[in-house]
């Protein structure tokens, strides 16, 4: 492939990391692995992060949650949500004073999906990057760090309230499957789509990456796997799957939505390969006959 936009390798470097520190590896934890959803960028770049210097009672309470956060992007957890924004107000606050309003914008992936590298580049080799070119004082990385993250609070607070504690990382975070046609129907819109809070980030090996652009829900539940399949190679009779939202593409059979929860839950069915035991399993069949012209 030829191409400058390459994938980040945390998601690989963390499905390393796992592999390593297992002697065996059995059928549940390939499951496990497929669950994984501990953001290692946040546990590089938060040390560095937390440098800031809170100068209100909300940014100490923030900053708090933060150095105590297991770096795992929960849904019901505050944290990865105050670490996503928090990272994008911090490019924003960097580079918007080089780079200018305008150009920050046609480069909108930069601020709304930024590169973690990119980031901790700024905080340490090239530190000066932290001063705002356009005030007479020369600021610290620290100083700049607690703006943005106040700018961050603020961003929250707008949609989600004052309460820290009440905040989850859920609230903006859900995956929507909309229906290619009948989403553009109001009324049908609402049985057609379905929509579910979901854990992960972009860099997690269980990917729940975010909008790259400045729309209002841009911490929206965009890309991840459709399809995920565990091998057993030795019974491939044991083998397991799982499809996003359900087997049936009509809106109103059963079999539309029913497996969404358990896609969401990262949890498994087995699909036998013998067509006997098929015959003898299924809930129901479907005959497709063509009639003679």
């Amino acid at each position: 492939m030829i191409t400058r936009d390459w994938a980040l390798p945390y998601r690989a470097d963390r499905i390393v990391e796992i592999l390593e520190g297992q002697a065996a590896h059995s059928v549940g934890d390939s499951q496990d692995l497929q669950r994984d959803i501990l953001s290692t960028p946040a546990r590089e770049l938060l040390p560095l992060m937390l440098r800031a210097t809170p100068t209100s009672d909300r940014g100490h309470q923030a900053a708090k949650l933060l150095s105590e956060w297991d770096f795992e992007m929960r849904r019901e957890r505050p944290e990865p949500l105050l670490y996503t924004a928090w990272l994008r107000q911090i490019v924003i606050a960097l580079a918007n004073d080089e780079l200018g309003e305008a150009l920050l914008a046609d480069y909108a992936g930069l601020v709304f999906r930024p590169d973690p590298r990119f980031v901790e580049t700024l905080l340490t080799r090239h530190r000066h990057w932290c001063d705002d070119i356009g005030t007479p004082n020369e600021e610290t990385c620290e100083e700049r760090l607690a703006v943005a993250l106040d700018r961050a609070l603020d961003e929250i607070t707008a949609v989600l309230g004052p309460d820290i504690e009440a905040w989850r990382w859920a609230n903006p975070h859900r995956a929507t499957f909309t229906h290619r046609v009948f989403t553009h129907v109001p009324v049908l819109r609402w049985l057609a789509d379905m929509s579910i809070e979901s854990d992960g980030g972009d860099h997690t090996v269980n990917r729940g990456t975010t909008q790259r652009d400045r729309s209002p829900d841009h911490f929206s539940h965009t890309d991840g796997s459709g399809f995920r399949a565990v091998y057993d190679l030795s019974d491939l009779d044991n083998s397991q799957f799982m499809i996003a939202t359900g087997q049936s593409g009509n809106f109103v059979s059963p079999h539309y939505r029913d497996l969404l929860r358990r896609w969401r839950d990262v949890r498994y069915i087995r699909i036998a390969g013998v067509r006997d035991e098929v015959l003898n399993r299924d809930i129901g069949r479907l005959f497709l006959m063509p009639t003679a012209q």
